[in-house]
C-alpha cells in the first residue's frame, strides 16, 4: 500500500504543458474550460437549492434536489 502511495504522489505524471508542447494558447485553453468547469459543478446545486427555496410550488422538487447532490457529488471524481 506504502509503494502504491508513494508512486501515487511521484512527480513522474505529465502535466498538460507536455500533451500541449507548451504553447501558451493551448496551455491556457485548458486551464481555463478547467477552471469553467470547476465553475459550473459548484454552481450547479447552489443554484438549484435556490430554485428550489424560491419556488414551492414545484410538483417534484426532491427531484431537483437529489440532482444538485449528484452534481456535488461528481465534482469530486472530476480529474483533468
Amino acid at each position: 500500500m506504502m509503494e502504491f502511495l508513494k508512486k501515487l504522489f511521484a512527480s513522474d505524471f505529465m502535466g498538460h504543458g507536455y500533451c500541449c508542447l507548451w504553447m501558451p494558447e493551448t496551455v491556457w485553453l485548458h486551464v481555463v474550460s478547467d477552471a469553467l468547469i470547476t465553475l459550473a459543478y459548484y454552481s450547479i446545486p447552489v443554484t438549484l437549492i435556490y430554485f428550489v427555496r424560491k419556488r414551492r410550488d414545484l410538483p417534484f422538487n426532491r427531484t431537483f434536489l437529489m440532482f444538485g447532490a449528484f452534481s456535488r457529488r461528481s465534482r469530486n471524481g472530476r480529474k483533468a
